[in-house]
């Protein structure tokens, strides 16, 4: 009986040491997928602030050239008034009134463009700090998700681990069991 009881503890021992060795492989493993995880959505995270980034400068240099157009066009509508100021010197009267409707008829569709331009990049500004806005809440939400799932993982290991020394002492509780038995 010794030769089995001996056998038995040898075999005992082998599985116990193959469940640690188990155990400490899973750990390693869920420690590297967790690292692993952590790294693809702090890249994800770059790569999206700097499209981000970049939309914005886009949408920048836009409204500067909006801004630039509006300008010469205002600069053009003033030239026109000062034409229009001194043509209406030098012309006889019955021309007055023809060349003050032309004028009066150009600047308005200046006018009218100036409008138009001033209401394109008020809504191109609306766009990008709505799309921008999107994006960011977009960006919290995918990194709440994240530390969330790392948590639970997290929680899990720890669970594991506590549950460890339980396991350890129930299998002490049966060899000692065991020995008794066989006394």
């Amino acid at each position: 009986m010794t030769v089995i009881e001996d056998e038995r503890q040898k075999v005992e021992r082998l599985q116990e040491g193959r469940s640690e060795e188990t155990e400490r492989e899973l750990k390693q493993q869920i420690a590297a997928y967790l690292e692993a995880q952590k790294q693809i959505v702090e890249r994800e995270a770059k790569a999206l602030i700097e499209a981000l980034k970049t939309e914005n400068n886009q949408l920048k240099t836009e409204s500067n050239q909006f801004q630039q157009k509006i300008s010469k066009q205002t600069k053009s509508l003033i030239s026109v008034s000062g034409n229009v100021s001194g043509s209406v010197a030098i012309y006889a009267p019955i021309n007055q009134h023809r060349e003050n409707r032309e004028e009066a008829a150009k600047i308005e569709r200046l006018s009218k463009q100036c409008r138009q331009l001033e209401d394109e990049i008020a809504a191109a500004r609306q766009i990008s700090a709505e799309t921008q806005l999107r994006q960011l809440n977009e960006l919290r939400s995918l990194t709440k998700e994240i530390i969330d799932e790392l948590r639970q993982m997290l929680t899990e290991l720890q669970h594991q681990q506590q549950q460890q020394p339980a396991v350890e002492e129930h299998l002490q509780g049966k060899y000692i069991n065991s020995l008794l038995l066989v006394v």
